[in-house]
């Protein structure tokens, strides 16, 4: 390996090095904002019952994730209703069917809260589930004269899972 080869690969691992450290900033700040969010809104005084929505979407194993829940608080009891999916981002859709994971879930928990903060401990039952692409069926043949098909996916066998 050369020295421009050797400098690349040291730029490219401080730039990951300098993203991770971002990504973790924000993700130890955030909880930080909630809290100081929840101080300054008057209902943080009440005593409930509360209810509230959390979505996100990043990324998962497969591509993109996005999760959604909705929480209810009355006392020191809280219910939660969750889903979770991700599913390969695949742009020119070159091999068929998309894989994807997902799953939705009821929880139950307790919950206590202190003038410097909130915990809560959860369970409950859930179901999960996904496409997998099992052995390899063909390759689908382009059409005539069609100038704007530029891939010919690959067909495989789908597999629905659930559990």
């Amino acid at each position: 390996m050369d020295i421009e080869q050797r400098l690349s690969k040291l730029e490219r691992q401080n730039r990951n090095q300098r993203v991770t450290l971002v990504l973790l900033a924000v993700a130890l700040l955030m909880p930080l904002t909630e809290l100081a969010a929840q101080e300054a809104l008057p209902i943080a005084q009440a005593k409930g019952p509360f209810a509230w929505l959390n979505g996100g979407i990043g990324r998962g194993s497969l591509g993109l994730a996005a999760g959604l829940s909705f929480s209810y608080q009355t006392g020191r009891h809280l219910i939660s209703i969750r889903t979770v999916g991700d599913s390969e981002f695949d742009i020119f859709g070159d091999r068929e069917p998309s894989e994807d994971n997902w799953d939705v879930g009821v929880l139950y928990g307790r919950s206590a809260k202190k003038k410097y903060g909130f915990i809560s401990i959860s369970a409950g039952l859930g179901l999960a589930g996904g496409v997998r692409r099992g052995k390899f069926l063909y390759v689908t043949e382009p059409e005539l004269f069609d100038i704007f098909d530029f891939d010919n996916p690959e067909i495989y066998e789908k597999l629905t899972l659930k559990t």
